[in-house]
């Protein structure tokens, strides 16, 4: 987990120092950890903040936030299950409909890879790492945050190509990603009115069948879109293999047998 310092923080989050304490203040915000005189913040501080501004601006009170966040506090469980944690990552809402997995998802009991990366922190792809949250810094080097991601990069013969293509995947799906959730999270919100309601608040001994409910909806959700996903990249790439490989026989003036030959599938000629 990431940590920060208060004007790291307030950096990161778009809330200012000031602010910051005064959340504390009030109870929205728990205080930090303590490392000698230095007041050490973390990841869950950040999504703290990210919710509270998201909530202010859509009009909610101070008052209802601290209850909001207060009900996380009692399940943090929950908090989890849902993704809210990379609350607003990008574009506000995005990565609350998140896939299933998560940063650091590997397989329980599984040997933990080597994160650490062969770049210069203070890099043009090092600040891009940072800034899209594929790596943080852990002193003066950089580590990746998911280890299924630290995992193949780890193992594949070209650190930086794999790094490119992870910043490059992030830019240019940033937008698109952020139109499905919000589609996504609408949906949600749609059927949930339907449900229950519009304005009801759920009695105190209704909320954790509310709260499995949203959770159960919204795992639903991201496994039939991450399904999706995997089904169109799949398509895609198959697609884009086959056009490269028209292009090879064009420029090289083969035949697709002749294509076959080259690359060592036609066992008999061998």
């Amino acid at each position: 987990m990431a940590e920060y310092r208060l004007n790291e923080l307030a950096k990161a989050s778009g809330v200012s120092a000031r602010n910051i304490r005064a959340y504390q203040e009030r109870g929205l915000l728990r205080r930090p950890a303590r490392s000698g005189r230095v007041s050490v913040y973390d990841d869950s501080h950040l999504w703290t903040l990210e919710m509270i501004t998201f909530l202010l601006q859509k009009g909610y009170t101070v008052a209802h936030i601290a209850d909001f966040l207060d009900g996380f506090d009692k399940n943090l469980d929950l908090a989890d299950i849902l993704g809210l944690q990379s609350l607003a990552e990008q574009t506000g809402m995005e990565q609350i409909f998140r896939a299933p997995w998560k940063p650091g998802s590997s397989a329980e009991g599984a040997d933990r890879p080597d994160s650490t990366l062969h770049v210069d922190p203070v890099s043009e792809l090092g600040r891009k790492l940072v800034e899209y949250r594929i790596a943080r810094r852990d002193g003066d080097v950089l580590v990746l945050i998911d280890d299924d991601i630290a995992r193949r990069v780890s193992a594949g013969r070209d650190e930086r190509f794999y790094l490119q293509v992870l910043i490059g995947v992030v830019e240019a799906t940033h937008t698109t990603i952020g139109d499905l959730a919000t589609v996504a999270v609408n949906e949600l919100r749609d059927r949930l009115v339907e449900h229950y309601g519009e304005g009801w608040i759920a009695p105190v001994d209704q909320r954790d069948e509310l709260a499995r409910t949203i959770t159960d909806v919204r795992e639903l959700g991201a496994r039939l879109i991450d399904t999706r996903l995997n089904e169109a990249l799949e398509t895609n790439v198959l697609r884009v293999v086959g056009e490269y490989l028209e292009g090879v026989m064009d420029q090289h003036g083969l035949t697709a047998e002749q294509l076959t030959q080259a690359l060592g599938g036609d066992s008999e000629n061998n």
